[in-house]
């Protein structure tokens, strides 16, 4: 794909955003700082392996474009709205890593996030639609938010990702909603999914080891290989009685139906 603008430079980029929304440009600025723009507007753009720095796209839109080998290193993305962007480099088969960034409240649909690196972010009340985070890895992600000392909210939403073989052990999605979502080979270990709504998932192949499902809604999920014996806590959790069977068979219970 050839573009009409190429940017070169930190100061040509904060130039371009400043004038309006940033369209059709290719950006291979190596580091960009400090450069906030508040309702920034970025569309059918590429970033060729740029390290942000500190940046601000509050309230911004970023719209068809793509982000090769790039790092966002404390940004903020709060109230973002990220639309069929890709953060993924087919020829590295490597994503984007995403570093003590706030992301609250920011909204992914059709992005493609595989083999990203999401570390020290803060995503409370962050959606994901239709993204693909395949092999993506959280690690001390926050989605929670203290309004006082005894009142705090955890909000996040996945509806219909892909978040194969990913690695999200510890991670808290207590409350959160990840629906019609496939997770398949996933390292779930430790993680809390207390409240959480989980119906229509797949979780085939998954580790669970000390997982907590307490009041968890797994109804329609697919829940093949997982067992209660090794999780930290189920009581409450709701599932579909065609997966009783599955989940009483890894406990050796044998399920026996009346004629």
């Amino acid at each position: 794909m050839s573009y009409e603008i190429v940017i070169e430079t930190e100061e040509a980029f904060r130039e371009a955003l400043q004038r309006g929304p940033l369209i059709g440009a290719r950006v291979t600025a190596p580091v960009i700082a400090d450069v906030e723009i508040d309702e920034a507007h970025i569309e059918r753009c590429q970033f060729d392996a740029v390290s942000f720095k500190s940046c601000g796209f509050l309230a911004g839109k970023i719209l068809q474009s793509e982000f090769v080998k790039c790092r966002f290193a404390s940004c903020t993305f709060e109230d973002a709205e990220v639309r069929s962007s890709k953060f993924y480099d087919d020829e590295t088969r490597t994503g984007c890593d995403f570093a003590f960034s706030e992301f609250k409240l920011a909204r992914f649909h059709s992005c493609n996030l595989s083999s990203s690196k999401w570390n020290g972010c803060d995503m409370f009340s962050a959606s994901f639609e239709d993204c693909n985070l395949r092999s993506t890895a959280f690690t001390r992600v926050k989605f929670s938010r203290a309004y006082s000392k005894s009142k705090i909210i955890n909000a996040a939403k996945f509806l219909g990702c892909n978040l194969n073989y990913a690695d999200l052990q510890e991670t808290n999605f207590s409350q959160c909603e990840i629906v019609r979502c496939h997770l398949n080979e996933c390292l779930l270990n430790r993680c809390d999914f207390s409240e959480a709504v989980l119906s229509n998932s797949v979780f085939t192949g998954s580790t669970f080891q000390g997982a907590n499902f307490k009041g968890a809604n797994l109804v329609g999920a697919s829940i093949g290989g997982l067992s209660i014996a090794e999780l930290a806590d189920y009581r409450g959790m709701q599932i579909s009685a065609r997966e009783q069977e599955a989940l009483l068979s890894e406990l050796g219970i044998r399920v026996v139906f009346d004629d």
